[in-house]
């Protein structure tokens, strides 16, 4: 045992110049390599810089979007089409006709639909229509039309707006005789894109609960014609239709439902996709590259002497068989 101990560290005190000797080798082949690069970014960046630039020629554009595209702030689906107007105003009126009054103080009512869904990539487009019944009462009275201020607000979406909203001025006249005709006029109408939260899986939930996350909350906003306060009242599910044209049509009256915070928070949870933690690195682990690396030396230096060890035995075992065959000592 202290033969094969002090050979074992015979051996790896023997290993170690070797070991320097090679890492020092291969920096040094490191750095002439390195040098070869630099020189021959050099070479083709003076190339490049001396060389005659032409003009891009320009690429060819396609006269309309696809529908099975990703829709941007520039490539609108059925936003601008009449035949989606069309239809999507019949539907909201149809919709609201029947409606004589309202929760909120403003006397507005609102139209909400999808025109288009990717549950892929979670990109979806919202059109929302305000028609106004009654004429704004309580601290909103005096408000003139033009004075209200929209705004939308997701829990796990982000939306910016496609195009200008459509705004119109409707005095008290025009809407009574809007009311006694049984045709209402559109108030504002606004057109978004949204995107959904990405860490959201749409392919885990049903499509009432994908109603929940494009749904919003609207907010009405306007100053307080006497003082000049701002004023602001939310647009609720009561006074709301959705989903009359388009994606979730097949589907009338889910809308309300799925306007429910406890939907809304029940489809992001059942959506939220499981991370298992401790399975990626929160920072750049250099600690463990440099740990891995004495290990890796270590491991080759004792499976070396390892093998050598177990040579030795072998053709001691050789030597030691053929000198009893011959009948000689070992």
């Amino acid at each position: 045992m202290g033969v094969r101990a002090a050979f074992t560290a015979f051996f790896l005190a023997a290993l170690l110049p070797a070991i320097s000797a090679k890492s020092f080798l291969n920096n040094d082949l490191l750095h002439r390599r390195h040098l070869d690069l630099d020189h021959a970014l050099r070479r083709e960046a003076s190339i490049a810089l001396n060389a005659e630039i032409f003009p891009r020629d320009p690429e060819p554009q396609d006269s309309a979007p696809a529908a099975s595209g990703t829709p941007g702030p520039s490539n609108d689906i059925n936003f601008n089409t009449p035949q989606w107007n069309t239809t999507t105003f019949a539907a909201c009126t149809k919709a609201l006709g029947q409606v004589t009054k309202t929760s909120n103080s403003l006397g507005m009512l609102g139209c909400y639909n999808v025109p288009f869904l990717d549950t892929n990539t979670g990109v979806f487009e919202a059109d929302l229509r305000l028609y106004q019944i009654a004429p704004a009462s309580g601290p909103f009275t005096g408000v003139a039309s033009r004075d209200i201020s929209v705004g939308l607000s997701y829990s796990i979406a982000s939306v910016t707006s496609a195009t200008n909203s459509v705004k119109r001025d409707i005095n008290v006249i025009e809407m009574r005789q809007t009311t006694s005709n049984g045709v209402m006029s559109e108030l504002q109408q606004f057109q978004f894109i949204g995107q959904i939260n990405k860490t959201l899986s749409l392919s885990k939930i049903t499509r009432n609960q994908v109603q929940s996350l494009v749904i919003p909350t609207v907010q009405l906003s306007a100053k307080s014609p006497m003082t000049g306060a701002p004023m602001m009242t939310n647009l609720t599910s009561a006074d709301t239709t959705y989903f009359v044209n388009g994606n979730f049509a097949d589907t009338p009256g889910t809308g309300p439902a799925a306007a429910a915070p406890t939907a809304i928070a029940a489809a992001v949870q059942t959506a939220s996709a499981f991370v298992l933690p401790g399975t990626t690195f929160g920072i750049f682990p250099l600690g463990f590259i440099i740990t891995g690396a004495w290990t890796v030396l270590f491991v080759s230096a004792v499976a070396y002497g390892t093998y050598g060890r177990i040579r030795f035995r072998q053709a001691y075992r050789r030597r030691k068989a053929t000198a009893v065959a011959g009948g000689r000592p070992i």
